[in-house]
């Protein structure tokens, strides 16, 4: 628990790490963000519009100012359909914790929007939920990769940014295909 509360005090700080020469090592910051999911393909067959809540920490290298990497996690939520004819089916749960590389097209502006580019890798836990849950239904924990683009717009320590990244999850049965549209705060860091 104690590394827990300082990684949270860290990342509210924007720890920045030096080499004894005073020569700055890293930074370190957090990333709260939230959004719509966009189901695609298969997936939007089966589910509706959703939602999802997320969290990281991010990681850059002053003497690499233009890639960023970024470990987080999220809730995602995807509705249910309701077939012609009638019971509503279930939905999806899916929890994710990925590791992505975000590479800034501009650089040291602040005061304006600064695109990236993103990808990443990722476990994703898929399971059924609500009312109506095929009988033996599990969870599925499966690989997953994305990849999108965004906006940051840098105040000091504090950013804000809108993000899309295509999602696609490799499950046993067809692929989970999604677009999450998040927008966020980014405290410290790069």
């Amino acid at each position: 628990m104690r590394m827990l509360r300082l990684l949270v005090v860290m990342t509210a700080l924007g720890v920045a790490t030096t080499l004894p020469g005073g020569e700055l090592l890293a930074q370190i910051g957090g990333r709260v963000s939230g959004g719509l999911e966009f189901p695609l393909g298969t997936t939007n067959d089966a589910f509706n519009l959703g939602w999802n809540a997320r969290a990281g920490v991010l990681f850059s290298i002053p003497r690499f100012p233009s890639i960023v990497f970024d470990a987080n996690g999220a809730y995602t939520r995807l509705g249910a359909t309701t077939p012609v004819g009638g019971t509503k089916g279930p939905g999806l749960r899916i929890l994710d914790a990925q590791l992505n590389a975000s590479y800034r097209v501009l650089t040291g502006v602040t005061g304006q929007a600064r695109p990236y580019i993103t990808a990443g890798l990722g476990f994703f836990n898929s399971k059924a939920v609500g009312d109506v849950v095929p009988a033996g239904a599990g969870s599925n924990t499966d690989l997953g990769f994305n990849v999108g683009a965004g906006f940051e717009f840098r105040l000091e320590r504090l950013a804000m940014f809108a993000e899309g990244r295509f999602t696609d999850i490799m499950a046993s049965g067809p692929n989970i295909k999604y677009i999450p549209i998040n927008v966020g705060l980014v405290l410290g860091g790069r």
